[in-house]
C-alpha cells in the first residue's frame, strides 16, 4: 500500500468556526411553570434576570483608601489659567540657546574675568593625593553592591556584558561632589570667611515664577547642595558692558517659541522661596551645585544649570527689590553641575527682570564645560585580556582649581591677597 500526502487539507479552524456559527447558538426559552403554582399565587423570579448589587458601604466612612480620586478641578492648586512648569528634570531640547533666549541672557565662554585669575592661584594641602582617593572611593572604595544598568557598548552593540554590582551613578557623583567640597572648606584656615560667611544647606528647593512676555512660567526644581552667604556675590561685570548690552542681539528661534519644551499645568502654586521660607543671617544664594544623573550632553546639562540660576536669582531680586525691573545692583549666581567624571561651571549675572521684549538690558552668562577630571576606560573583553578590568587613567588637577577659585572668588581675603601681590608686582618693576 503506498500513503501520499494529503493534497487538500481541511482547515479545520474554519471548519470550527463555521459550525460554532450556525449551531453554537441556544435559543433561550421562557421558563415552563405549572398551572398549580400560578395558582398559588407565589412570587414568580426569572433567574436569568441579574438584580443590580446593593452599594458597598465602607465599614470607616471617612477612611482615605476607599474615598474617591478627586479631579483635577477639585484639587487645591487648580487654576483655570494654565502655567508653564518647569522642574529640575526637564530637557531643554536646544540646551543652553533656547535657555539664555528663556532667561533673555548673552553667553560667553569660560570664566569671568574677576575669577579667571584665581585659577590655580591656591591649594589644599595633600590636594592631589586626596582627590586621587576621592575618586578612588566614589568609583570603587564605597561598599555598596547594587545591581547596575545593563550595559551596551557601542564599539559592539551585539554583545552581551554579564550583570554588573558596584556603586549606583547618582551615589558615585554625590560621594565625589560631598568630598571636593569638603576638600575646599579645608582652606578655612588660610581663609576663615570661607567657614563664617558661607552655608552650605543640603536638598534646597526652589519654587519661584516669572512672567515671559506675558506668560506665567513656573520654577520647582532641588538642588543637590546650595551654597548661603551672608553677603552677595561681586558683579561680573561693571555697568558699562551693562548699558553695551542694550545694542546687542539674542538668538531667535522664530517660528518656533522658546516655551515649547516646558509643559503647560493647570495645578501650580505661585511662590518665591529659594532655599528658606523666612530670611536669617546667611541669606544671598552664592553657588548651586546639581548631580548630573542623566545621558545628556554637556549643553543640555549647562542649560538646566542656566535656569537653576536664574531661578534662583530671579527670587532674590524679587525679595530685595520687589517688581522694580531695573536693577539697583546686579544679582549674581553661580553653579557647579558634575557627572561620574567631567565638572561643568556656570555663571549667571541678573541685570534686569523685564521680560516683556528682548530689547533693553541683557543678562550675562558664562559657560565653562567640560572639565574632565579624570578617565574612566569601562571593561571590553572582546578587545583581549588586559580590557577585562575597568582603568582610571588621565588625572587632571585643574577642575579642583577651576572649583577651589569659585568657592573663593567672593572670600575678602582673597581679594586682599591678590591686591596685595599686584602692589608686590608692581613694585618689582
Amino acid at each position: 500500500m503506498k500513503f501520499t500526502s494529503t493534497l487538500l487539507k481541511h482547515n479545520k479552524r474554519l471548519m470550527l468556526k463555521n459550525v460554532w456559527k450556525h449551531k453554537g447558538s441556544f435559543p433561550d426559552r421562557p421558563p415552563i411553570i405549572p398551572q398549580a403554582v400560578l395558582d398559588s399565587g407565589l412570587e414568580i423570579v426569572d433567574p436569568n434576570v441579574e438584580e443590580p448589587p446593593a452599594p458597598w458601604v465602607p465599614p470607616v466612612p471617612d477612611d482615605l483608601q476607599f474615598k474617591s480620586r478627586p479631579s483635577i478641578t477639585e484639587l487645591p492648586n487648580y487654576n483655570e489659567e494654565p502655567a508653564y512648569v518647569y522642574t529640575r528634570g526637564g530637557r531643554i531640547m536646544e540646551g543652553s540657546k533656547q535657555a539664555c533666549i528663556l532667561t533673555k541672557s548673552l553667553s560667553f565662554n569660560g570664566f569671568p574675568d574677576t575669577i579667571k585669575p584665581l585659577i590655580g592661584r591656591f591649594q589644599a594641602q595633600d590636594q592631589d593625593k586626596l582627590i586621587q582617593r576621592y575618586i578612588m572611593q566614589s568609583q570603587k572604595w564605597d561598599p555598596s553592591k547594587e545591581p547596575l544598568p545593563k550595559r551596551i557598548d557601542t564599539a559592539n552593540v551585539g554583545y552581551k556584558f554579564t550583570r554588573e554590582y558596584g556603586i549606583p551613578k547618582k551615589r558615585s557623583i554625590g560621594i565625589l561632589m560631598r568630598n571636593l567640597i569638603r576638600l575646599c572648606q579645608s582652606t578655612g584656615n588660610q581663609f576663615p570667611s570661607i567657614l563664617s560667611d558661607l552655608r552650605l544647606i543640603p536638598d534646597a528647593y526652589l519654587g519661584t515664577h516669572y512672567y515671559y512676555q506675558g506668560k506665567l512660567v513656573i520654577f520647582e526644581a532641588y538642588a543637590k547642595y546650595l551654597l548661603m552667604s551672608n553677603q552677595p556675590m561681586k558683579a561680573f561685570e561693571g555697568e558699562d558692558k551693562i548699558d553695551e548690552s542694550v545694542n546687542q542681539k539674542l538668538l531667535n528661534m522664530y517660528p518656533l517659541s522658546p516655551l515649547i519644551n516646558i509643559p503647560k499645568r493647570n495645578c501650580y502654586r505661585i511662590q518665591n522661596i529659594a532655599g528658606f521660607q523666612k530670611e536669617f543671617s546667611h541669606s544671598h544664594p552664592h553657588t548651586i551645585f546639581l548631580i548630573n544623573n542623566n545621558f545628556w550632553r554637556d549643553d543640555s546639562n549647562q542649560a538646566m544649570a542656566l535656569l537653576n540660576c536664574f531661578g534662583y536669582a530671579v527670587t532674590q531680586a524679587r525679595k530685595l527689590y520687589g517688581n522694580e525691573q531695573n536693577l539697583p545692583k546686579p544679582i549674581c549666581v553661580q553653579c557647579v553641575n558634575m557627572n561620574q567624571t567631567t565638572v561643568n561651571f556656570t555663571f549667571f549675572q541678573l541685570n534686569t527682570t523685564d521680560f516683556s521684549s528682548q530689547q533693553g538690558v541683557k543678562n550675562f552668562v558664562w559657560f565653562d564645560s567640560g572639565n574632565q577630571l579624570f578617565q574612566k576606560q569601562l571593561p571590553q573583553p572582546w578587545r583581549g585580556e588586559e580590557y577585562k578590568n575597568t582603568y582610571y587613567h588621565s588625572y587632571n588637577p585643574l577642575a579642583f582649581e577651576k572649583l577651589l577659585a569659585v568657592i573663593l572668588g567672593n572670600a575678602p581675603e582673597v581679594q586682599e591677597y591678590l591686591d596685595d601681590s599686584e602692589e608686590v608686582a608692581a613694585l618689582s618693576q
